[in-house]
């Protein structure tokens, strides 16, 4: 405890604590900023890959879903990161009803290990 010129006493503990506020209010909006990049960042791949080929491509969303191109068709489908790399689930028509793609990327390019294009390269346009 201190006096101030007025007279009045004032208790240090309480005037500690206000000056500890502001430094817990920053830390935890730094928690919830960093929780909410980390949960705005999908599954990892965003962009679209085209084949070396250039017969197929891919582009896939923040919100893990992807859309695969052959022939000017365009297949609606979802992927997700799986144990080995990626695992993409192509809906639509056709012989690509409910086809299934593995992929891993090496180097910064998409390559399917699974599925109808098997060792197919994607490179990130």
């Amino acid at each position: 405890m201190y006096c101030t010129k007025s007279g009045a006493t004032v208790n240090n503990e309480a005037r500690g604590k206000s000056h500890k506020m502001p430094l817990l209010i920053g830390a935890a909006v730094l928690v919830i900023a960093i929780v909410a990049v980390i949960l705005s960042r999908g599954s990892g791949l965003s962009g679209t890959y085209t084949s070396e080929s250039g017969y197929y491509s891919v582009s896939f969303d923040s919100k893990d879903e992807c859309t695969w191109y052959q022939s000017g068709l365009s297949f609606e489908g979802s992927y997700e990161k799986s144990d080995d790399g990626y695992r993409l689930e192509i809906g639509g028509g056709g012989w690509y009803a409910d086809t299934v793609f593995d992929a891993v990327v090496d180097d910064g390019d998409l390559i399917v290990t699974g599925g109808v294009v098997y060792g197919e390269r994607f490179v990130k346009q």
